[in-house]
């Protein structure tokens, strides 16, 4: 069975910091998976893979037009992969080209700053909303303990989701325990 899941939450909450993680930490626990970067507006991944300076990112945004064709082709990228897990970035921001880039996917995890709780629930209705699964729940934030539990869906608190920072916590280790766990992976 392939699993397609959608990391979601709004701008500089941390998403693609937690997704690259999450990607080496399931690496560490032998689980191969692939990854769809869906941020055609503003790659981060670009940026953390150097290959792509702030500056560069900075000026691509601002002239950057995506067309429908991309979306479609996006959209094609992630229908297509048929390995066991598939892991997607979102973009930051809720529009009718994401309700496109999200057709694929059927489990959601969503990545929001503790202290913006309205993200969080405004996130949720929207995966909600388009038939997704919520398998995880990730709060980040720089002033607290890690923890990770799970009771129907994974909830977790990760700290130090920065992209200066390519450690991986602790947190994000046991979230990818867990996920392993909950997919039978």
């Amino acid at each position: 069975m392939v699993s397609k899941i959608v990391i979601v939450g709004p701008p500089c909450s941390g998403k693609s910091v937690f997704t690259l993680a999450l990607l080496s930490a399931l690496e560490d626990l032998g689980i191969s998976c692939s990854f769809v970067d869906l941020d055609l507006w503003g790659s981060t991944f670009l940026l953390l893979s150097g290959k792509e300076s702030s500056t560069e990112r900075t000026k691509r945004k601002e002239t950057l037009v995506v067309t429908k064709d991309d979306i479609e082709n996006k959209l094609k990228e992630f229908q297509d992969i048929s390995d066991v897990l598939v892991i997607a970035d979102g973009p930051g921001k809720i529009s009718t080209d994401l309700n496109t880039l999200i057709q694929p996917a059927k489990l959601g995890i969503i990545v929001c700053r503790i202290d913006k709780p309205n993200d969080l629930k405004k996130w949720r209705n929207y995966l909600e909303k388009h038939g997704i699964e919520i398998i995880g729940i990730v709060h980040t934030t720089q002033n607290t303990t890690e923890s990770v539990s799970m009771e129907g869906h994974i909830e977790a608190t990760i700290t130090n989701l920065d992209r200066d920072n390519s450690d991986i916590s602790s947190g994000v280790h046991s979230f990818a325990s867990k996920l392993k766990s909950l997919l039978g992976v």
